[in-house]
């Protein structure tokens, strides 16, 4: 099996961002082992398979050096359907994010990488298995909706508090989701909470009450 050379992590980071030239440099950097690529072709194209993206892309004949310079103006994706455990971590590709939807798909595991969706304005994931989200989701600077409803989630991760700009956030629908009134109050500009039965007992949250953020039920 070929190693990943040294500078393999540069590599990526220049094909990530999208620019011409940068793409150019890095397979001059990966020289012969360029072949490293089509693992990562392959997973860009099977996350792609189950997208739909604003503008679409024809993607499916595309080289892996185009497909770099053209994620990069995609800016709304919907997942949907998808059997795969685990969301691949070229999520990272997509720079220029700032709508995804994620609904109906097998994800067990989202990975860290999805915290480099740094333009990201609104994170909905809804139907999954998924049972902890990424502690990097907390690094989303421009986040302002993150709908979390019909998972597994046990919990939140801690440093939500980060999310300087979140104003709506829908926790619904997460029969075993422990959390508690501190750690939604920790959010500096929440103004909507969409709860159900199952998280009611946060209403009961005095600093909740003082906050007066609203209170929606699904």
């Amino acid at each position: 099996m070929m190693q990943h050379p040294e500078n393999w992590d540069k590599i990526i980071s220049l094909l990530q961002s999208g620019e011409r030239d940068n793409i150019e440099l890095a397979y001059q950097l990966a020289g012969k082992n360029v072949p490293m690529f089509w693992p990562t072709l392959r997973n860009l194209k099977n996350t792609l398979s189950s997208a739909k993206t604003q503008p679409p892309i024809h993607w499916l004949e595309m080289p892996f050096g185009q497909l770099c310079y053209v994620l990069k103006i995609v800016l709304a994706m919907t997942l949907e359907g998808s059997t795969s455990k685990e969301l691949p971590a070229e999520i990272a590709f997509f720079k220029s994010l700032v709508i995804l939807e994620i609904k109906d798909c097998a994800f067990e595991v989202l990975p860290e990488e999805i915290g480099q969706l740094q333009k990201i304005k609104t994170l909905s994931i809804k139907n999954c298995p998924i049972k902890q989200l990424p502690k990097s989701i907390t690094q989303l600077p421009n986040l302002g909706t993150l709908i979390l409803r019909n998972n597994q989630l046990l919990s939140l991760p801690e440093g939500l508090q980060n999310l300087s700009k979140l104003k709506h956030l829908d926790i619904s629908n997460n029969p075993q989701l422990q959390v508690s009134g501190k750690a939604i109050t920790a959010l500096p500009n929440l103004e909507e909470l969409v709860l159900d039965e199952g998280t009611l007992h946060l209403i009961h949250s005095n600093i909740l009450k003082e906050r007066k953020i609203k209170i929606t039920y699904a």
